[in-house]
């Protein structure tokens, strides 16, 4: 992953975790245009992927740590051994996990937490550069109001 690509994701997850953005900005970049409405999903697509698990943890501290893990595994697994991804990743991955727990925590929903743990824990390589979307439909149709 490159820096920028990192540094993105930042500013990305950094919105969606504010509330920015909107549904209808994300299903413009979907969906084509001329798609119909009961389209399925097409590969690659996070629709799939935005959805609770069946089991969630209740504390948030709890969710918030299975988020961490989940984005660390889902890096490892698109990051391949001695390639230059996994070195940048590498570089990156104590900030990028720390960044992303203080995050969920500013956060506090556990519906959000449980959401993008299940995104990163079954997205795959296709995913790649969809990571702040995820993050932030999740938000979206989970996040109800935010606590103050």
């Amino acid at each position: 992953m490159t820096t920028g690509r990192v540094l993105g994701l930042i500013l990305i997850v950094a919105c969606a975790c504010e509330g920015k953005g909107t549904a209808r900005d994300d299903a413009k970049t979907d969906a084509s245009p001329t798609a119909p409405a009961d389209t399925p999903p097409t590969p690659g697509s996070i629709d799939p992927l935005i959805q609770l698990p069946a089991e969630r943890p209740t504390e948030l501290a709890a969710a918030c740590q299975q988020v961490v893990d989940a984005y660390e595994g889902y890096m490892d697994r698109v990051s391949p051994e001695g390639s230059d991804e996994r070195a940048e990743w590498d570089k990156k991955r104590a900030a990028q996990l720390q960044m992303t727990q203080i995050l969920c925590t500013k956060n506090a929903i556990l519906d959000v937490a449980a959401c993008q743990q299940y995104a990163f824990d079954h997205a795959g390589p296709e995913h790649r550069d969809e990571l702040g979307p995820i993050m932030r439909r999740c938000m979206e149709k989970f996040g109800g109001a935010r606590p103050d």
